[in-house]
């Protein structure tokens, strides 16, 4: 399989190889849209794995159908933990995230994949210029205290494999977290550009705008407390390195 936009073929500038995709789609009750994504992904992946994180609708036998692999959680477990299950299974050389609500659009996985292919990053971001509600935005701001980025929360992504097999993910959603763990694991960052569409069957997994609100702000207290404790670590450490030795 050969996706274009790539140069002509998924094609590995370091080793030479054909590159193999690997699309990782948490869903929670998106029986509407889930198995158009699925067979969109089809298109430019090699392999479609969908967690279902304990849908009460059709979302595994209609993942299933559409020619996904799927691996369903008897509980909902959320999205770090769904995440972090796809990740680990994904068989791919790049593994791209993306939502199940049809609101990222799968043809544009090439340009995620491509700074990836020509080795020039191993997480690209997908950069949305709208849709970004104003508690993302704060949590982009404190990100960016510690790495250069304007959309810490896309859902949208691509990992080089071996960065995503060791990546350790935490939080209470995935926003800033996840990009503080890959610049932790010495990562190169990127974002290109994406366009997000709006979302036309379901509903949100946010019961109203306060409870995503407030999740983000427990969010955003977590992300300070990670980057202070790295701040206090690195200066005891420099403190260290300039003690006097013992005569």
């Amino acid at each position: 399989m050969s996706v274009q936009g790539l140069g002509g073929t998924r094609t590995d500038s370091v080793r030479g190889g054909v590159l193999k995709i690997s699309a990782v789609i948490p869903a929670h009750s998106e029986m509407g849209s889930v198995g158009d994504v699925v067979r969109c992904c089809k298109r430019y992946c090699d392999e479609v794995i969908v967690i279902d994180d304990g849908s009460t609708d059709e979302t595994f036998l209609i993942s299933r159908n559409a020619g996904a692999i799927v691996i369903r959680n008897e509980v909902n477990k959320g999205i770090v933990e769904s995440t972090n299950i796809g990740l680990r299974l994904a068989s791919g050389d790049i593994i791209v995230t993306l939502d199940a609500d049809a609101q990222h659009d799968p043809s544009e996985i090439p340009s995620i994949v491509r700074p990836i292919a020509q080795d020039l990053a191993d997480l690209v971001l997908g950069r949305r210029n709208n849709g970004r509600p104003v508690s993302e935005r704060i949590i982009s701001e404190i990100v960016s205290l510690r790495v250069k980025c304007d959309d810490a929360g896309t859902g949208f992504r691509a990992f080089r494999r071996e960065l995503a097999h060791r990546l350790r993910l935490w939080g209470y959603c995935l926003c800033g977290s996840l990009v503080l763990e890959a610049q932790r694991q010495g990562a190169r960052i990127v974002e290109v550009p994406i366009r997000i569409r709006p979302r036309r069957l379901g509903k949100s997994h946010w019961a109203s705008p306060l409870s995503r609100g407030t999740i983000h702000c427990k969010q955003a207290f977590l992300l300070l407390c990670q980057l202070l404790r790295r701040t206090h670590s690195t200066n005891v450490c420099n403190k260290e390195k300039t003690l006097p030795k013992e005569s």
